[in-house]
């Protein structure tokens, strides 16, 4: 009888330890704060490295063919024809997707490691108080802006992220929807 009773105890113990872990976790997950970092690092963990080949063109773009504006984090409006002959980093993305914000710090060190004849241009598809709040908070030093405008005849931004690379000729030697790993020695050479 005692070995039952301790048996019981036992098992309820475990029970109600379990059901506690699982009411913490699934908490975690309600809460959007906390539901997005659990998100971000997670897909963190399943990003693929991004490889370039700079000889590579996967849309030849002529004049008039890929046309945007944006707007920096002092209000100043910037048109596709301001970063013309300049090899250029193009990603798009918002304050609320896990998989944009999880491929963030490999767009910094990116930036970071990158030359003075290179453009980085991180576009958010949000409201400038969220995105301004995010990057101070990430202590993020690339250049950020708020998409304005976009049109190009090859695609549409209908997910995020979206990133391109344009040479310096403005054609697109690289695309991509979906997160990756931005921090590779193909770019990091690329962009120098």
């Amino acid at each position: 009888m005692k070995n039952a009773i301790s048996y019981l105890k036992q098992q309820s113990f475990s029970w109600y330890l379990g059901l506690s872990l699982l009411l913490f976790a699934g908490s975690l997950l309600v809460i959007p704060s906390w539901r997005l970092y659990i998100q971000e690092k997670l897909n963190f963990l399943m990003l693929s490295d991004a490889e370039l080949s700079a000889n590579s063109i996967i849309f030849d773009t002529k004049p008039g063919e890929l046309l945007f504006e944006v707007e920096d984090m002092n209000g100043k409006r910037y048109n596709h024809d301001f970063f013309e002959g300049k090899k250029v980093f193009f990603n798009v993305w918002a304050t609320w997707c896990a998989p944009c914000l999880s491929e963030m710090n490999g767009i910094e060190k990116l930036y970071k490691k990158s030359g003075s004849t290179s453009a980085f241009i991180i576009a958010a598809k949000d409201k400038p108080e969220k995105v301004r709040a995010y990057i101070k908070r990430k202590g993020y030093t690339m250049p950020v802006y708020i998409l304005r405008g976009f049109h190009c005849k090859y695609f549409e931004i209908n997910s995020f992220p979206t990133t391109f690379i344009l040479n310096t000729k403005g054609q697109i030697i690289h695309f991509s929807k979906g997160a990756e790993n931005w921090n590779t020695s193909s770019l990091v050479r690329y962009f120098r």
